[in-house]
């Protein structure tokens, strides 16, 4: 299980997101008709797949809100993804590779929907070992919300 913490703070109040997945070849993947079945596996590009499991997302522990994986958080973690897929395909060992993201763990005090982008990078970055590409974050105290530039 590779899980990355993603951290953003630049002023009282910050973003904190934590992802969890694996990697894996698609080729290979032991639940291959299980993946074919699930209609959340989305091709990224040639030869580089993810799957969002959420059966494997089960909450645990007494606070359930703190633990999730929404549809509407996809395609923000398909964008991220997409940006770096590139530096996924040039380190990774398989030809095709299935990355299997299982779970996410926010507060929504904590939170903004762009943050999944970078931290999406940042987890494939550390899941590939490459070096992620700078992600350039401004504060907007006027509308209390980060600006990303992607």
């Amino acid at each position: 299980m590779i899980v990355h913490k993603y951290r953003l703070c630049k002023t009282s109040w910050g973003i904190a997101i934590n992802i969890y997945g694996n990697v894996f070849d698609y080729d290979r993947y032991n639940s291959k008709v299980y993946v074919m079945e699930n209609n959340h596996l989305t091709k990224i590009c040639e030869g580089l797949y993810v799957l969002f499991d959420k059966e494997q997302n089960r909450n645990v522990g007494p606070n359930h809100s703190y633990n999730q994986m929404q549809v509407d958080d996809y395609s923000y973690m398909i964008e991220g993804l997409l940006k770096v897929s590139g530096k996924i395909k040039e380190n990774t060992e398989y030809q095709n590779t299935l990355i299997v993201i299982t779970r996410l763990e926010f507060s929504l005090c904590d939170f903004q929907e762009e943050g999944l982008i970078a931290g999406m990078m940042e987890w494939a970055a550390k899941a590939f070992d490459f070096t992620c590409p700078h992600i350039e974050v401004k504060y907007q105290k006027d509308i209390n919300k980060y600006l990303y530039e992607l």
